[in-house]
């Protein structure tokens, strides 16, 4: 059966160099014999309509929205350090304290210096009254009485600074208490228990992976694409399965010096905690998008000095056809055909080179493989 369909495609192409009614008239010149360029059906595609979208490649590294390191407010003996690495805690929870002895004693001696203070107002006070008294019956004389109103006046801003010192005492003595100020999972401990930490020693890192960004580079010339709130397609390593939705949240108004290209930060929701920072994500950015637009693959432009043109089937033979372009998708592998092309047009998807247009084409339909072709394959 081989050699039958063989012979019958050589009968094919020999036909074409004969006229049609089979016979060479006497004396007419022998027709010279044109070899047809043989081409599979599946280095043919159809143009057609279909939905285009232009999309931008988005790459970058998973970072928390949120995190905070949690530094000591005072110096001291750190006496307990709760949570460690990968646990998490609750906002404004306990999660470290510094011995308080010291604080507690300068809180009690500000306590004191209050009250002496006080007393010592209270006492300048009940005599500037006595002598308000006098002063009016005339019984001491002005400049007594002015220096009582001073000492009094000395004595209550005495007071209001006592108590400035007493609040500055009992802050501190709060400070031996450090607290979450985030919900999140603790990333990292700077110290250990019993170590005499310093003020603004960092004592843990906490992360909070609920809500998770990507910052990624775009080209300047794709920038004006981009928009906040604009919804990426990410794929993350480790979860190649799963497909992750996030959105535009912030656009860098500068580009850093010698990128020429622009950051954004994608926002993605990260509820169950599965992925983890510093993790490597890959993203698709939808720019623009064309309707029922006339669409070819990218393979079948062919250009010509700059002008692009495509090799279409016209009857038997090929066309070379100057087309003008659009929109392009690289996630797709298409490009829009603004005019030179007609939905339904067969062209040349394969790159074969450079194709005579006067030769005529055979197209060969592609065997398909079938379960008995396979077994009768394998008798053989």
């Amino acid at each position: 059966m081989r050699i039958a369909a063989g012979a019958a495609i050589v009968a094919v192409v020999a036909g074409i160099a004969i006229f049609r009614n089979g016979a060479v008239p006497q004396g007419a010149a022998r027709p010279v014999s044109i070899t047809a360029l043989e081409m599979l059906s599946s280095d043919l595609v159809t143009a057609q309509r279909r939905d285009l979208q232009r999309t931008i490649q988005v790459t970058g590294t998973l970072r928390p929205v949120n995190q905070a390191a949690v530094k000591a407010k005072v110096a001291g003996d750190l006496i307990a350090l709760l949570p460690r690495e990968g646990e998490a805690v609750a906002r404004g929870q306990m999660i470290a304290r510094i011995d308080t002895a010291e604080y507690q004693a300068r809180l009690d001696e500000k306590l004191g210096a209050l009250a002496a203070t006080e007393a010592q107002w209270n006492f300048n006070e009940r005599t500037r009254g006595k002598n308000e008294e006098l002063l009016r019956k005339s019984f001491i004389s002005q400049n007594a009485y002015d220096n009582t109103q001073a000492n009094s006046q000395v004595s209550e801003a005495n007071v209001k600074a006592a108590q400035a010192q007493v609040a500055l005492a009992r802050k501190a003595l709060d400070d031996t208490v450090i607290r979450a100020p985030i919900a999140g999972i603790v990333s990292e401990r700077g110290v250990q228990q019993g170590e005499k930490v310093a003020v603004d020693a960092k004592l843990l890192t906490l992360v909070d992976l609920t809500r998770l960004e990507v910052e990624a580079m775009v080209p300047m010339v794709d920038i004006a694409a981009v928009a906040v709130g604009k919804t990426v397609r990410l794929k993350v390593e480790g979860f190649e399965g799963r497909d992750y939705t996030g959105t535009v949240s912030r656009i860098n108004p500068s580009a850093p010096p010698g990128t020429r290209s622009v950051p954004i930060y994608i926002e993605l929701a990260n509820r169950d905690g599965s992925l983890k920072a510093g993790m490597f994500a890959q993203g698709t950015l939808v720019a623009a998008t064309r309707a029922r637009t006339l669409a070819i693959p990218a393979s079948a432009i062919r250009d010509d000095g700059g002008e692009p043109f495509v090799y279409r089937l016209a009857g038997e033979r090929l066309a070379r056809q100057p087309v003008t372009l659009g929109m392009r998708s690289e996630t797709q592998g298409l490009v829009e055909v603004v005019s030179g092309l007609e939905a339904g047009a067969r062209i040349v998807n394969a790159n074969l080179g450079a194709l005579s247009v006067e030769r005529p084409v055979l197209v060969i339909e592609a065997p398909q493989k079938t379960a008995a072709g396979l077994g009768d394959a394998q008798k053989r």
